[in-house]
């Protein structure tokens, strides 16, 4: 588990700083607070990992004098609460360090705090772009800034040759603070997004569903899905009823969601079934005690924040998912980790996708909506039938069309980076000239 990976390193540090700053021959104690939802996957995960880096440092460095102690609090998913319980610690506690807090809402107050109390606020789930270090000398962000995974996410869309995406997103600071980065690296590579699905905290199923349909009516099939855990479960759910988790449907998730994947119901995951999910891409090791070494030669704290790293592009299928590929800022998208990309458009240099609805085949990413205006497209029988040729069936009355122009329209509008809905309308034939003239067919384009 990803964010149990990140505390137990982060735990870890914390504990051989704090005995190599001890001079003195006695027991040292340093005093911790932790503010977490404790109703929450990331704070029951948070938690465990932090009592289980705790007893594992101390079982093998006995003579260790120095001792953390941790003083927990839950926030109860509570930006105000939050804020008094930080306070509480600062003022009757004496933290030297603040862990968390668990949302970037409440990071942005409680390091406010930090910096006036100079006690470090060190979060590792507070991923919002807005929160910057820079402005807040204290706040150390002991995970990657969310606009770290803008650009892996343009690779995959570009590596598919879609052109127009919708962004799903929950209405917080976490879900808005993302958004300006992801359509600043969008338009960089001439990707739409003619649409901004925004979710509120406080929406039911039954108003999920409402802009399900909504999105439906539209031309985009490729969505961006940026919220919660809690809240992404229900969105899932609700499209796979609706029936957008079939063919021809594209959902990219990103890490806030896919790092948490293995925690997830077993119904969630199922109804994800051919998304595909950006994830937080950590090195499987076992040998933590030489830990900082290592943390400091790949990882390095940059501007008090990690530094951009490595994602992994996993596939959901059945209960679980597969790897997909890698994208690194140096070679971009690759099949393999740190090998160079050699990717083309529509031929991605990944390992196989399926897709919403089992299919193999990439997705348009575009669709005819299922409401609108169609195109009329007037044809006109001619006498060079090698250029357009108009036949009628005696028996369903429909117009089959066919000759160059024909082939060359069609080809036309397969190349646009949208759908457009269109029918032919039959005006005139041989067997008909009562119906006008070739000036008067032209006359009608008006």
């Amino acid at each position: 588990m990803e964010i149990g990976n990140r505390i137990i390193l982060l735990l870890l540090l914390l504990a051989e700083t704090a005995i190599a700053q001890n001079s003195s021959g006695g027991t040292q104690e340093v005093h911790v607070g932790v503010i977490l939802d404790l109703g929450s996957i990331v704070g029951k995960i948070s938690i465990t990992s932090i009592s289980l880096a705790l007893e594992d440092f101390y079982a093998a460095h006995q003579n260790y004098s120095t001792k953390l102690l941790l003083h927990i609090r839950d926030s109860m998913n509570d930006d105000v609460r939050a804020a008094s319980q930080a306070l509480d610690l600062l003022e009757n506690y004496n933290v030297e360090m603040i862990i968390g807090p668990e949302k970037s809402s409440q990071a942005i107050f409680i390091s406010d705090l930090g910096t006036k109390s100079h006690v470090p606020i060190v979060s590792f789930t507070a991923t919002s772009p807005t929160l910057s270090p820079r402005s807040l000398p204290y706040f150390v962000r002991a995970t990657l800034n969310d606009s770290a995974q803008v650009s892996c996410i343009a690779s995959t869309i570009m590596a598919y040759g879609w052109r127009m995406v919708a962004p799903i997103y929950e209405d917080t600071e976490y879900g808005r603070g993302f958004i300006p980065y992801l359509i600043d690296v969008l338009q960089e590579v001439n990707v739409q997004v003619p649409y901004r699905s925004v979710i509120p905290l406080s929406v039911t199923s039954e108003q999920i569903t409402q802009e399900l349909y909504k999105l439906m009516t539209m031309q985009t099939r490729v969505y961006i899905v940026h919220m919660s855990s809690a809240l992404a479960s229900t969105l899932f759910i609700k499209a796979k009823e609706v029936g957008m988790m079939a063919k021809g449907y594209v959902w990219i998730i990103t890490d806030g969601v896919t790092n948490l994947i293995d925690s997830l119901h077993p119904s969630v995951v199922e109804s994800m079934n051919g998304a595909l999910g950006v994830h937080f891409y950590v090195p499987k090791s076992t040998e933590l005690n030489n830990f900082t070494t290592r943390w400091n030669m790949r990882f390095d704290l940059s501007d008090r924040q990690l530094a951009v790293s490595t994602f992994q592009i996993i596939n959901i299928i059945g209960r679980g998912w597969r790897e997909i590929g890698f994208w690194t800022a140096q070679n971009g998208l690759s099949r393999k980790l740190n090998q160079p990309q050699s990717a083309t458009e529509n031929s991605p240099d990944l390992n196989p996708v399926i897709w919403p609805g089992e299919s193999i085949e990439i997705p348009r990413g575009f669709e005819v909506p299922s409401i609108g205006k169609k195109l009329r497209v007037g044809v006109h029988s001619s006498g060079y039938q090698q250029f357009i040729k108009v036949e009628k069936d005696q028996i369903t009355d429909a117009t089959k069309e066919t000759g160059l122009s024909v082939d060359v329209f069609e080809e036309a509008l397969k190349r646009l980076p949208y759908a457009v809905p269109y029918e032919y309308v039959l005006f005139g034939s041989p067997e008909d000239t009562s119906r006008g003239s070739y000036d008067d067919f032209v006359y009608q384009v008006y």
